[in-house]
């Protein structure tokens, strides 16, 4: 009874939760998004000729945003930090926790910085990104050289002794790893009020996948036995009405099975908390439903130890009161999709300017055919006999054309889609094209500057609840997980003071004390704006002879310039002064040296050196951190307080 309690309720579940006008309304919103971010447009209204050009703007601009996440996460984990809470752990230090958790988010079922771009890609069009947090059993094979004798025999096959060789023995095994899904929006079924009451993962398996489960205990057999017959029958049926039918479709030789995945409390039409089977309240349950009609796990009581739910969400701008937030796409598609129209038609005015809106006169024609699909370029007419020949064969009657109007109202459509999905170069931390004031660039960046750290910091925290979440789960299975990998990343001390310890004294020492602050993305922004600052300041202090003094005597030039190329992730191990480089540049020097101090370059000299800057060409539009920035990381190995700094 209280089985066919739990189905009614998980029913009911889903329905509200599918049935919520609000859900509705974001996903027709996310359609809408993600066909232009593909570029799938419905052109069917145009006349017959015109042209559909579709200029991939959002899709640009998400994946700007998806570059920014995956810069600040390299392969390694220089983007957080662990740190404990409490007294310190024997033996164990913070940097080897996050060196285990370098393994599991860099392995054959995961890679970390790929899953979050992703993750934010899909806020950026359906306003909010969702992982479920997880593990699976992989398969692996462990080598090993056994030794073995093998005879020897003579030219003619015949034995003569023996030898001993090593042969290759391969044993199958299997370890944990940690996974970690990307959710669909349509996918990821919550509470309309707000209040989690219940989390759904709808996903969608083939058989042979349940069927694993099943065997392996997580499953129950019977259920799927009940399911497979229901399969059998609905073939069975269809082939019926489609025997000596033409054209009927074969059944599939794989069978899609839509699970229910529920988290959450089971509470009835009377407000009561159902029981389980063991006599405790259904509080902190899961369940698994399969097409709707049939409990296919649980309900049990949360498998995780934490007792906290695998599914973590999170948006991009957050909306205050809503459970489903605004996506940064929902105005700029439409930008898009008018720029997309508008370059059409000025596409169109284009060729229509060289091909031109011709008018015929087929009977002074010799050959009325050879205007029958109309006039190549090139093409030679000749005239009847007898045809007047102060008429023309073909006249072009052309009336429209592009107008100044309409190319600036281009260019301020394109302007406003910059300004709005924050593409635009002074917002991300690079120079604009023209030379502008460094008072100008403050402004610009100020105004901006709130907007972006907002969406930075969405990130991070969302970042930092995946982690805390996924260290959780390694400490529940770690004696799971392949013990080389451990012993590679910690050494042989920290692992075996790791793997000695029974789980349950591990999730104790572990489980509240350990805490990650991420803070990868705002660095990555904060380097790009160190760099526009420090340029300029540089600005500032070369056109200015008195406030240059003033800085010379107060501050180090050299540490200003090690500054500078630490923002652009210069590897300067290989640019240091060697042998003849030395004398070179000290001749250099000493030659800029004389030419400020006589005001100008010699005649057949160097020209002055000018600083970095957009307007000279000198290559430092580039926000590093962002677009580009090459050589190795000048922040490995320092702390997040050391990088601030």
């Amino acid at each position: 009874m209280a089985e066919t309690t739990a189905l009614e309720i998980i029913k009911a579940y889903i329905q509200e939760a599918e049935e919520d006008p609000t859900r509705k309304n974001r996903l027709t919103m996310n359609r809408v998004n993600w066909r232009e971010y593909l570029g799938d447009k419905d052109w069917s209204h145009l006349a017959e000729g015109q042209n559909a050009e579709h200029l991939p703007k959002l899709m640009l601009a998400a994946e700007m945003m998806s570059a920014l996440v995956r810069k600040a996460m390299p392969a390694r984990g220089d983007w957080f930090d662990v740190e404990f809470e409490g007294d310190k752990i024997p033996v164990i230090e913070p940097g080897h926790i996050k060196r285990i958790m370098d393994i599991c988010l860099q392995s054959d079922t995961l890679n970390f910085e790929i899953l979050m771009a992703d993750a934010v890609k899909a806020a950026y069009i359906e306003s909010s990104m969702s992982v479920k947090v997880h593990g699976v059993r992989v398969d692996k094979l462990a080598f090993r050289a056994v030794p073995e004798l093998k005879m020897i025999t003579d030219p003619s096959g015949r034995p003569v002794g023996m030898r001993q060789d090593m042969s290759l023995k391969r044993d199958p095994t299997s370890f944990w790893e940690l996974k970690i899904d990307l959710i669909p929006y349509e996918d990821d079924l919550r509470d309309p009020s707000g209040r989690d009451l219940y989390r759904i993962h709808k996903v969608r398996r083939e058989l042979w996948e349940v069927k694993e489960k099943a065997r392996a205990g997580i499953y129950i057999p019977s259920v799927l036995t009940e399911i497979l017959k229901g399969f059998e029958d609905s073939e069975k049926r269809i082939a019926d009405e489609a025997r000596g039918k033409q054209g009927a479709q074969p059944a599939r030789s794989t069978r899609d099975i839509v699970l229910y995945e529920v988290w959450g409390r089971l509470v009835n039409a009377d407000g009561d908390t159902i029981t389980l089977q063991n006599g405790r309240p259904a509080e902190n349950i899961l369940a698994v439903v399969a097409n709707r009609d049939k409990i296919i796990r649980g309900p049990v009581e949360n498998p995780r130890w934490d007792g906290l739910l695998p599914i973590i969400s999170a948006p991009l701008l957050r909306n205050p009161f809503a459970l489903h937030h605004k996506a940064m796409a929902d105005h700029i598609q439409a930008l898009n999709d008018t720029i997309d129209k508008l370059f059409s038609l000025i596409e169109d005015e284009g060729f229509s300017s060289v091909w031109g809106i011709k008018e015929i006169q087929p009977d002074l024609m010799d050959d009325p055919s050879q205007a029958a699909n109309g006039l190549p370029p090139g093409i030679t007419l000749t005239r009847k006999l007898g045809a007047p020949t102060d008429a023309p064969i073909v006249k072009r009657t052309d009336i429209g054309q592009v107008s100044g109007n309409t190319i600036a109202l281009l260019n301020i459509l394109m302007r406003e889609f910059d300004n709005a999905a924050m593409i635009n170069r002074i917002g991300l931390g690079a120079f604009p094209e023209r030379q502008v004031k460094a008072t100008e660039i403050v402004a610009a960046n100020q105004s901006m500057d709130v907007f972006l750290d907002g969406m930075v910091k969405n990130v991070d925290s969302f970042v930092s609840q995946v982690l805390e979440s996924s260290f959780m789960l390694v400490m529940q299975h770690f004696d799971e997980i392949d013990p080389s990998l451990i012993i590679a990343a910690v050494g042989r001390d920290a692992a075996f003071s790791l793997l000695q310890m029974s789980p349950a004294q591990r999730f104790e020492i572990f489980g509240n004390r350990v805490r990650f602050r991420v803070g990868g993305l705002a660095a990555t922004v904060a380097r790009a704006r160190e760099f526009q600052k420090i340029v300029t300041l540089l600005q500032l202090i070369s056109k200015s002879p008195p406030l240059f003094a003033m800085y010379a005597q107060t501050y180090s030039l050299k540490k200003l310039f090690d500054r500078l190329l630490r923002t652009l992730d210069i590897d300067t191990s290989a640019l240091g002064i060697e042998g003849k480089d030395a004398a070179a540049q000290a001749r250099a020097l000493m030659m800029f040296a004389q030419t400020q101090g006589a005001g100008g370059a010699p005649q057949n000299g160097p020209a002055p050196m000018a600083l970095p800057s957009a307007s000279n060409g000198t290559g430092l539009s580039t926000p590093p951190g962002i677009e580009g920035g090459g050589g190795e990381n000048a922040f490995t190995g320092m702390s997040m307080n050391e990088r601030s700094m």
